[in-house]
């Protein structure tokens, strides 16, 4: 009995529908893991609020070793137009704009989530303000004016000079584009939006991949305000535990996915009640949530009336499967009610095809004779056979058979070298052979061909030549390339007469040559001073030209000094400078800048270094140099080591001039020293560095070590 369609409706309704949160967030490796996105910075001084969600145990805090490591960042690498959100001193959340910044105290690197947050309003008493888990950790100002560039967009995960990765998880980053208050900011921080602030003009939830699953074709996340904005995942591996989608903290709201495994008979209708469906498959609806986000329903669907063809050939007549008796072939449908494994409808598709008693003829030719049935035939003749066809039908044949006799024929062919017979054979002398062509002849019989064949001979002539890049043969063909080349003519037979050349060549060899110098060279008897490419032709043993091509490089090196009081500046750009004691030959330590400034009298000099050429200046004689000009302690720094915050209280009755130097001597930072008390924060890596001031009667120097 065939179960009604609506039972099974029901059937489908009950169903089992797995719902799940879509928690999902993204681990990122700390060693090129980013996400660069097309939402615009924030520029200039605009207030905004940044946050997200972040798990990590990384250590960035300097003095233990660390490394800052970036949550978020837009704008660009100049002083007040980097907006950075960061993990940095105290293993806590911080926030730079590019030459200075504010640090929190709480340490986030426990490897648990962390909500985080930092609000920036340029019109508050604190412009700045650093939230963990929705409750103050620091507020306060800093020095550098906010003044965010718009050259990098906004970006997760590494700073916008692509260093500094992110190392560990983040979820729901969120950009507002006004500064929001605490309460706000910890009243949404455990939910996941699905209307959205007004203000919120970029929200990336990360819910697009499957947690620790092969994510190789997620490699986006799309922003959920009406900007519509999309990141870009870069560098991560997409598979496994790390550096790919992984579960994210536990919130509440937002979409979820849901599956549900539905039957019926003919046809299903989605829960959304748009769709209706007619054959098994997988396929997906979006419908809302009791948070009133989107829940995205996969729907696992089995339709059970089956549908059957088959191919069916008989005599005469055939009988359905439900008992009908059809005697014209062609198409037939049956339909058995509620008999298929699922009781749903059968329906069997039939192509008949009837074929009845059948009568033909066909002819048979054979040669000379033929044996049937162990007797012979030497003529035409024929026989009636009579059998079943492949459909178990009646089927008669009259075959007649007709004889051809074997064709015999006789040429004399003539040929160079060898001939090929007819038959296929190939013959190498004079004189005479028989060809039989198995069913050669139009009768379809072979055929005997008698050949009585004259052989003439090709003849070949070897020579050995030689030319410079070409050799040209008597009969004037030019050969450019080496090796056996062969002109073709004919002989009064007919025949080739072969010419064939053994060609070497000597080229006409061309060279490049790279050379770099100092001062000057002599090449081929003659001296060059300065940079330039140079041709020479010189002859080979063989009498063939060699063009060679030198690219000179000639390293020339200014060693003039000019002098400014005491102070010895090199006159040479672009090398590497040593100066040296005249006395006693010995070089200076750290005195490897372009400008010295020596602190006693006496006769010094500059070693200069440039693409593997030195050379020495002449030796400057400097005089005692008077307290005014070296003033060592007209300038002191407190702390020192520091963290690259310092104080510096300028004692003298001018302003100065300072400039900072590494340990090469390049100058790192630079900058004015007002009278009295000075605050400098010095973004530099830790080392050894020394700190040059000067005025119009002042000259001194600092060591500085940054830890």
């Amino acid at each position: 009995m065939r179960i009604p369609t609506l039972f099974l409706s029901v059937l489908g309704l009950f169903t089992t529908m797995s719902v799940t949160a879509q928690n999902v967030a993204l681990n990122f490796d700390a060693n090129d893991d980013h996400i660069t996105t097309t939402t615009p910075a924030i520029s200039g001084n605009a207030e905004r609020t940044i946050e997200a969600w972040i798990r990590t145990t990384a250590t960035t805090d300097p003095k233990q070793g660390g490394k800052q490591k970036i949550i978020t960042d837009m704008g660009a690498m100049s002083t007040g137009q980097r907006f950075t959100f960061c993990v940095l001193q105290n293993n806590a959340i911080r926030c730079e704009v590019g030459g200075s910044g504010i640090v929190g105290t709480k340490a986030v690197n426990d490897g648990k989530w962390h909500h985080v947050a930092v609000v920036y309003n340029p019109k508050a008493t604190d412009n700045f303000r650093l939230l963990v888990d929705g409750v103050l950790d620091t507020k306060g100002n800093i020095s550098t004016t906010v003044n965010t560039s718009t050259t990098n967009n906004f970006q997760i995960g590494m700073r916008v000079d692509g260093i500094n990765h992110f190392d560990g998880d983040i979820d729901e980053v969120r950009l507002f584009k006004v500064a929001r208050s605490d309460s706000a900011v910890k009243a949404d921080m455990n939910m996941q939006y699905c209307k959205l602030p007004s203000s919120l003009i970029a929200y990336y939830a990360f819910n697009e991949g499957d947690p620790g699953k092969n994510n190789s074709k997620v490699n986006r996340t799309y922003d959920k305000t009406s900007n519509s904005k999309v990141g870009t995942l870069r560098n991560f591996a997409l598979s496994g535990s790390s550096s790919n989608w992984v579960s994210g903290p536990s919130l509440s709201g937002g979409d979820t996915k849901g599956s549900i495994k539905a039957f019926d008979c003919t046809s299903y209708t989605g829960p959304s009640g748009k769709n209706t469906y007619t054959a098994s498959g997988t396929y997906t609806e979006i419908i809302p949530n009791a948070a009133g986000c989107d829940s995205i329903i996969t729907i696992d669907l089995t339709i059970g009336e089956s549908t059957s063809y088959q191919e069916v050939t008989a005599c005469d007549s055939f009988v359905s499967p439900t008992g009908k008796h059809i005697f014209k072939s062609g198409y037939h449908t049956d339909t058995l009610l509620g008999q298929n494994a699922l009781g749903c409808d059968s329906v069997i598709l039939t192509k008949l095809t009837l074929t009845r008693s059948s009568e033909s003829y066909d002819t048979i030719g054979f040669c000379d004779s033929i044996n049937i049935q162990r007797k012979w035939y030497f003529d035409d003749f024929q026989v009636d056979l009579y059998s079943q066809n492949q459909f178990g039908c009646d089927s008669v044949i009259h075959v007649s058979y007709l004889m051809s006799e074997t064709s015999v024929s006789s040429i004399e062919p003539s040929a160079c070298d060898s001939f090929l017979s007819p038959g296929g054979s190939t013959y190498h002398t004079t004189g005479s052979y028989v060809d039989r062509l198995v069913g050669g002849a139009a009768s379809g019989c072979d055929s005997v061909i008698n050949i009585k064949l004259t052989l003439h001979e090709s003849v070949i002539n070897d020579q050995s030549v030689m030319g410079c890049d070409s050799f040209v043969s008597a009969a004037g063909k030019a050969y450019f390339t080496k090796g056996i080349h062969e002109e073709m003519f004919s002989t009064s037979f007919g025949c080739d007469s072969i010419v064939r050349y053994d060609v070497r060549l000597e080229e006409n060899k061309e060279a490049l040559r790279e050379m770099s110098v100092c001062d000057s060279v002599v090449l081929y008897g003659e001296w060059f001073n300065k940079s330039e490419v140079l041709e020479f032709t010189v002859p080979t043993p063989e009498g063939c030209d060699s063009l060679i091509t030198v690219d000179l490089f000639v390293t020339s090196i200014d060693t003039s000094i000019t002098r400014s009081g005491n102070e010895l500046i090199a006159n040479e750009n672009n090398a590497s400078y040593q100066w040296v004691n005249c006395s006693d030959n010995s070089e200076i330590i750290g005195a490897t800048g372009k400008t010295f400034y020596p602190d006693r009298e006496g006769e010094y000099a500059v070693q200069l270094t440039k693409n593997d050429c030195v050379k020495r200046s002449s030796c400057f004689v400097t005089s005692n140099a008077s307290v005014s000009e070296f003033a060592q302690n007209l300038v002191n720094i407190y702390p020192n080591p520091s963290d690259g915050r310092l104080q510096l209280m300028n004692h003298s009755k001018e302003v100065l001039h300072y400039e900072v130097h590494d340990m090469s001597g390049k100058s790192v930072h630079r900058g004015i020293l007002q009278r009295d008390m000075n605050l400098i924060d010095l973004n530099l890596d830790p080392g050894s560095y020394t700190l040059v001031f000067s005025g119009e009667a002042i000259l001194g120097q600092k060591q500085l070590l940054l830890k």
